[in-house]
Order: structure tokens, then C-alpha cells, then sequence
């Protein structure tokens, strides 16, 4: 009977850890990383009222936008941004009835439209009816080095004339996913490893009942040996 005590002691102890472990074990699986979505915008043109260089006129082709004292323009290097890193074009727009529309990003680095940057609306009503919306485009990629970027805009038939007719915002949006509770920000060079936190309330309590249990037990070993 001289080592029940001891081995009791042991033996709680024993237990805590155990369990202590199962714990932060299903702690580990339930906060597996899932993802998040994270979002940038460049801007490229924010003013109180469309003015006249920011207006779709007439003309079935592609015309720049911008010019006089409106420069709708953004410099970007996509190589900035994760690679799995995907962008939109994004307009606030006011326009008159009865004209379809259209604008979409054009690389002026490369003197070309973006690929799948394109948008177009279609206003119904005659001239004096009037239309305000925000329009985001689909998808698309960019090169992976900096470019300079501007806008483009046509009138695909109605009543091209009619207006207002010009863009009062515009802004490049960049979309990409990163785990859970990740930051884009990379530390700085030579800095400390982040800190992971500190112990749960469980392993405390295993720290402290073995504090109490060991001496305890080897106090009860002691003494019963002399016996």
C-alpha cells in the first residue's frame, strides 16, 4: 500500500497531459487553414462629375478617353500581387437613353486593349432619360511587370450623342485568395519569427498539477520506504 499514493499522483498526472494533448490536437485539425478573399483597388479616375474628356461619344471603334485636364491613367506591376492574383475593371457611370456602350482597359505599354476587360450597357429610354450605375467587368490577367494603363470607350449605335454620357469613376480591382488569417505583408528582412502564442489553459494546468503531484509522490515513496 506504501506506493498508491505515488502511483495515484503519476497516474492523474498522466491523465491531464493525455488529455491536454487530444485537445490541442483537435484544435490543430479544426483550424486547418481555409482561405480568404482579399481585395485591392488602384484608382484611375475619381472626379465629382463626368466631364466632357471621360464622355463615350459617337463612333463604332475604341477611342481613348481622358486628355485636357481629365488623366485617366494607373501604372501597375502585377508582379506585386500573388500569382494566382486575378483583375477587374470597375466604372461609376451616367448616361443618357437610348445608346449602347462600351469601355474597357487598354495597355498603352503595349498599345493594345486588355482582353476580357470589355463592358458595354445598353440604356433604354430616349435622350432625356437618364441612368447612373457601377459596372464591374470580368476577370482578367496582367503582364507581370509594370505597365501603364488608360481607358477606352466606343458608342455601338442609338443615341451616341445624347448627355450625359462620361464616366465620373474608375479603378482597377485586384482579387486573390490567401489562407485564413494570413497577411499579404512579408516581414522585414532578418526579423523575428512571428510569436505562435502562448500556452493554453490546459497545458498550464498539467504544469501545475505536476509541480504538486511529483514532489508528492516521491515525499510518499520516502516515506514509505522508512517504514
Amino acid at each position: 500500500m506504501r506506493y498508491v499514493a505515488p502511483v495515484a499522483a503519476l497516474l492523474l498526472l498522466g491523465l491531464i497531459v493525455w488529455s491536454q494533448f487530444r485537445e490541442t490536437s483537435g484544435e490543430a485539425v479544426s483550424a486547418a487553414p481555409g482561405t480568404q478573399t482579399r481585395e485591392d483597388q488602384i484608382t484611375m479616375l475619381a472626379i465629382a462629375v463626368a466631364s466632357g474628356e471621360s464622355e463615350v461619344t459617337s463612333g463604332g471603334t475604341y477611342q481613348e478617353l481622358g486628355g485636357g485636364y481629365t488623366l485617366i491613367r494607373a501604372g501597375l506591376d502585377a508582379s506585386h500581387y500573388p500569382p494566382s492574383t486575378l483583375f477587374q475593371l470597375e466604372v461609376a457611370w451616367t448616361l443618357s437613353g437610348g445608346a449602347t456602350r462600351c469601355v474597357r482597359l487598354f495597355d498603352e505599354t503595349a498599345q493594345a486593349g486588355v482582353a476580357g476587360s470589355e463592358m458595354c450597357h445598353t440604356t433604354a429610354g430616349s435622350g432625356g432619360d437618364l441612368e447612373s450605375l457601377l459596372l464591374r467587368s470580368k476577370a482578367f490577367s496582367l503582364p507581370a511587370e509594370f505597365h501603364e494603363y488608360g481607358l477606352e470607350g466606343k458608342c455601338g449605335g442609338g443615341n451616341c450623342a445624347g448627355t450625359p454620357r462620361g464616366l465620373s469613376a474608375a479603378r482597377i480591382v485586384a482579387n486573390w485568395q490567401e489562407p485564413s488569417g494570413a497577411t499579404s505583408e512579408l516581414p522585414p528582412t532578418g526579423g523575428a519569427a512571428p510569436y505562435a502564442g502562448a500556452p493554453g489553459p490546459g497545458w498550464l494546468l498539467a504544469i501545475v498539477a505536476g509541480a504538486i503531484a511529483i514532489p508528492g509522490g516521491a515525499i510518499a515513496v520516502w516515506r514509505g520506504a522508512r517504514r
